[in-house]
């Protein structure tokens, strides 16, 4: 049960609302947060050719559970954050789809988390894209 929490958590993160695609959930379902390499622990994402992550503005954080204890999040330094984008270009119409990815000790692989998540298809997203400096 654990392990599900975990990996619906991480798969869940970087979308918001994103789904995991079927094909993904036999690899993702062997991950364990007490078994995972963290030296191995990788995120990816694909973005719209427009836009580009800032240096040093992607980040993933990690939320730690103890019993009964509050909640901590630990920022490790990788992963996927939406408020550090630049612009390479101008911005094309419609939809903006980025595919995260997740590679861990378990997994041996990239396994795609979110696929083709339409950017502008988040209220908040939306306009933080329409006011993205140039790089």
């Amino acid at each position: 049960m654990v392990r599900w929490i975990m990996v619906l958590s991480a798969a869940l993160a970087p979308g918001g609302c994103g789904s995991i695609p079927p094909a993904s959930l036999p690899a993702l379902s062997r991950i364990g947060i007490a078994t995972t390499d963290p030296a191995v622990l990788r995120v990816a994402v694909r973005l719209p050719d427009a836009v580009k992550p800032r240096p040093g503005g992607v980040t993933m954080d990690a939320v730690t559970r103890g019993n009964g204890a509050a909640d901590r999040t630990v920022s490790l330094g990788f992963g996927i954050a939406t408020k550090a984008f630049c612009r390479v270009a101008a911005l094309p119409p419609g939809p903006l789809p980025a595919t995260s990815y997740l590679m861990t000790s378990e997994t041996g692989r990239y396994v795609i988390l979110t696929e083709a998540d339409d950017l502008r298809s988040r209220p908040k997203l939306r306009g933080e894209l329409e006011g993205l400096e140039p790089c």
